[in-house]
């Protein structure tokens, strides 16, 4: 199977085997994490890589509480991708010391520069995104895990993280159960893509027409009714208050893993 079907065929797995990623196919995907693009080539993310089983229950139980998130237990690898503003901050001490007529405060204490959080979140998202690219041409399965983001004070404690790292995106790799694979499905998707502009009219018409369909695929598959207007807008609506919001508003007060600020 080609690249474009292994795509086009890929579902997200929840449920994994306790089948072992081989140590070559992990080197692999090492070598293409670090080869991923990076904004600028300002290489502004980093990704650990985690087999150990305490480690995991860890992530699990910081996340359980809006997840059930099994799959970061049962998977044999789990993937965290950080923006990385450390990196970039040891680097400005270089630049500091080697230009010292410039006399300038830590270049990221200039935070309210949104450019450094987009920058540094593209470059994790595609670091992710390439890692279950390499997997499934690999015969691996995934799940892109984004509630790990949300306890960030957390994660920064189970990694012993310096300041300025800030999780982003988590992927879980491993090989579906078979209860994984009788339970993947293709849920059913809206069209994002146009033509030289954006048409208002016709989004408007495919939200409208979508969040028909969606109710009705929920409606016969699983017995729920939700739609697509549902389950967005109580998401974003349950993330009003939410502990990433919260750590985001406290990265702009440059000290945002301050435990004493996050409580």
């Amino acid at each position: 199977m080609n690249f474009i079907n292994q795509k086009l065929n890929r579902v997200s797995v929840r449920s994994f085997s306790d089948k072992k990623i081989s140590q070559k196919d992990i080197d692999q995907l090492k070598k293409i994490i670090n080869a991923s693009d990076t904004c600028f080539n300002g290489q502004q993310f980093s990704a650990i890589f985690v087999n150990d089983k305490e480690t995991k229950r860890k992530i699990y139980e910081s996340v359980k509480e809006r997840n059930s998130a099994k799959h970061v237990l049962e998977c044999d690898t789990f993937v965290f991708f950080f923006a990385d503003f450390n990196r970039i901050n040891i680097a400005n001490d270089i630049y500091l010391k080697n230009h010292k007529s410039i006399v300038d405060k830590k270049l990221l204490a200039r935070t309210e520069i949104i450019d450094s959080l987009l920058y540094s979140v593209m470059d994790a998202t595609i670091a992710a995104q390439v890692t279950v690219d390499a997997a499934t041409s690999l015969g691996i399965d995934s799940c892109f895990t984004g509630s790990t983001s949300r306890n960030a004070v957390g994660i920064k404690k189970i990694f012993n993280l310096p300041d300025y790292l800030i999780p982003v995106v988590g992927v879980a790799l491993g090989y579906a159960s078979q209860e994984g694979r009788d339970k993947s499905e293709f849920e059913p998707k809206i069209n994002k893509i146009y033509d030289n502009c954006y048409p208002q009219d016709q989004v408007k018409k495919e939200v409208e027409d979508f969040e028909i369909s969606s109710n009705k695929y929920y409606l016969e598959k699983h017995n729920l009714d939700i739609s697509y207007s549902k389950r967005t807008i109580e998401y974003y609506r349950h993330l009003s208050d939410d502990m990433f919001t919260k750590n985001i508003k406290i990265i702009w007060d440059n000290n945002w893993m301050s435990s004493d600020k996050s409580k």
